[in-house]
């Protein structure tokens, strides 16, 4: 998984379970809004709540939590795979 640099801060807005935990529904990011269509894994570390998330543009994200300051930041990205073969050909489902 590929991403920034360093981790970027960005804003976040979530949504709060019947637990209070909250998850990320969509954040800032080069001025952008971008939509969460999926949490694809949630984790914790010793500083952070960390989360994979999938973005209606297919890209992974990878935003952490730092809880006890309240900080969000986009700490990896990564592209979707290609729907290509390694011929370069498109792959056609049920074919």
């Amino acid at each position: 998984m590929a991403g920034p640099q360093q981790a970027t801060a960005v804003k976040v807005h979530c949504y709060a379970g019947y637990r209070g935990e909250e998850t990320p529904r969509s954040f800032v990011f080069d001025e952008q809004e971008v939509q969460v269509v999926e949490i694809v894994e949630a984790w914790r570390s010793p500083q952070a709540r960390c989360f994979k998330v999938r973005a209606v543009d297919g890209i992974l994200y990878v935003l952490s939590h730092r809880e006890k300051d309240d900080l969000w930041q986009l700490t990896a990205t990564e592209q979707p795979r290609s729907t290509s073969d390694p011929t370069g050909q498109e792959r056609i489902s049920g074919a």
